[in-house]
């Protein structure tokens, strides 16, 4: 089974001052678009190796406060109940404010990839259309597979050609001389229980450390820490042009997340 990482997944709060913040780290940043049904809308950093950074806010400002309270007062679950899988997964994150909270493999065959993990005691549901109409007025539409656990990626199929919703070339350069995603660490209550998990699904071995476990894509790598502590989050590690000027972004932290060049 072939995986990639496809995309991460930045929460933030206001998409347009975010563009504004990433664009002064040595970004180039690009329109996205609206997700079908309106609730949410994005812009993307995309690099050379055919990864990206989604930038991705509530059209409505208010949802960020809504679902924080909600949480907060013990109510989301309840709202969540007879919601779409899809709402079950990413309004929660939401709910956590700005932020890396999730990120998303590509998949060639999604549905043998629900078939094979179901099979090995995971539930994968889907898969499920997605759709997202580009500001030009392209519509772009992929498939999703969502895991009942929320440790586990996403994935993604498209069905419309990717070139339309990955940009590359021209569009994929950066003034920093950020080319890819090198690392993205998830931190974990219990490691060899995430890392079980995770090799259902991805039917990989994994390279163990002393206190994390890596698990090799074609143009990165997934590291599980063991958490050291309440506030640890996930973080993201992205490969530099040795050619290219890098002084704009060494280690930085950007609505939440925290972002180290290597």
């Amino acid at each position: 089974m072939s995986f990639s990482i496809d995309h991460v997944v930045i929460f933030v709060e206001d998409l347009k001052k975010a563009t504004s913040d990433f664009s002064k780290l040595g970004f180039q940043v690009l329109e996205g678009g609206t997700h079908a049904g309106g609730l949410t809308h994005n812009a993307l950093i995309a690099f050379a190796d055919g990864s990206y950074l989604e930038l991705l806010a509530f059209t409505f400002p208010s949802a960020f406060d809504a679902l924080s309270r909600l949480a907060a007062n013990g109510f989301l679950p309840w709202i969540l109940k007879g919601r779409t899988a899809l709402d079950r997964r990413f309004l929660p994150l939401g709910a956590r404010g700005e932020g890396l909270h999730d990120f998303a493999l590509s998949a060639a065959n999604i549905e043998s990839v629900i078939g094979l993990a179901n099979d090995s005691g995971l539930r994968l549901s889907g898969p499920y259309p997605g759709q997202r109409r580009r500001t030009d007025g392209t519509a772009l539409q992929w498939a999703l597979a969502i895991p009942t656990d929320p440790l586990l990626p996403f994935l993604i199929e498209d069905v419309t050609d990717r070139a339309l919703r990955v940009p590359a070339g021209d569009a994929a350069t950066h003034a920093n001389g950020v080319t890819g995603i090198a690392n993205v660490t998830i931190p974990v209550d219990r490691l060899e229980s995430a890392v079980n998990r995770y090799g259902l699904l991805l039917r990989q071995e994994a390279r163990r450390g002393t206190n994390a476990v890596e698990f090799d894509f074609p143009q990165g790598k997934i590291t599980l820490t063991l958490r050291a502590g309440a506030d640890d989050r996930p973080w993201l590690e992205l490969r530099g042009d040795e050619k290219r000027p890098r002084k704009t972004l060494a280690k930085s932290r950007c609505h939440g997340t925290t972002i180290v060049l290597v």
